[in-house]
């Protein structure tokens, strides 16, 4: 018999990357991952569009995703490439789509994907996630960095705190390096706040270096 129609589940991107992908050997058994005693076929994802590569007239396109836990790359092949025509970068889009693996990359393919004109979407799903599902599991590119450069990360104060996050809300995005400037903070400390404030939804990357206020 056909299948059911999954649960599309609200997740983190991050526990996403860090499931165990499955293959079903069913006929009409889906494929999923295992995350946290769950079975994740589908997806309910709201994220900033980082990356994209689409063409006129091409078969294949891709966007990428980051949600502030990490970052996935959602592919898309024929007339499913339609779906990213009026998606841009910066945007804050709703995706509904399903989990897939190839060559130890977890992708997803869409099913929906539509901007969202208030950001304060990005507040609202990041509050439902923490009291469904919890915090995320360290997945962070910008975490990671941190952590790479091996140097000790100075305690951000709640003034130095309030600084960045002012100098954001004033813009409509700054760069990274205008931003440790403007702040005269060093960039250790700059770094360790802006995570924080991810991770708190109060800022985001609509693009690589560029910070933005939610």
């Amino acid at each position: 018999m056909p299948q059911e129609r999954q649960i599309a589940y609200k997740i983190w991107i991050s526990d996403l990357l860090s499931g165990k992908y499955v293959k079903e050997s069913g006929e009409w058994d889906p494929n999923y991952l295992f995350v946290k005693d769950k079975k994740i076929s589908r997806v309910n994802i709201i994220a900033t569009v980082v990356d994209k590569l689409t063409h006129e007239g091409a078969n294949y396109g891709s966007i990428e995703l980051d949600d502030g836990s990490g970052k996935i790359r959602v592919k898309a092949w024929r007339e499913d490439v339609s779906l990213f025509s009026d998606i841009k970068l910066g945007d804050l889009v709703l995706l509904l789509g399903r989990v897939r693996e190839f060559n130890d990359e977890i992708y997803l393919t869409p099913e929906i994907v539509k901007p969202l004109k208030d950001l304060v979407w990005a507040k609202i799903r990041k509050l439902e996630l923490l009291k469904e599902v919890g915090e995320p599991i360290k997945n962070n590119v910008f975490e990671k960095e941190i952590i790479n450069e091996q140097k000790p990360i100075e305690q951000p104060t709640e003034g130095n705190r309030q600084k960045i996050l002012r100098i954001v809300s004033s813009r409509d995005g700054i760069g990274y390096n205008d931003l440790i400037n403007e702040s005269g903070l060093d960039e250790s400390n700059v770094k360790s706040i802006i995570m924080e404030l991810i991770k708190e939804g109060e800022v985001y990357q609509p693009r690589a270096g560029v910070i933005k206020a939610i």
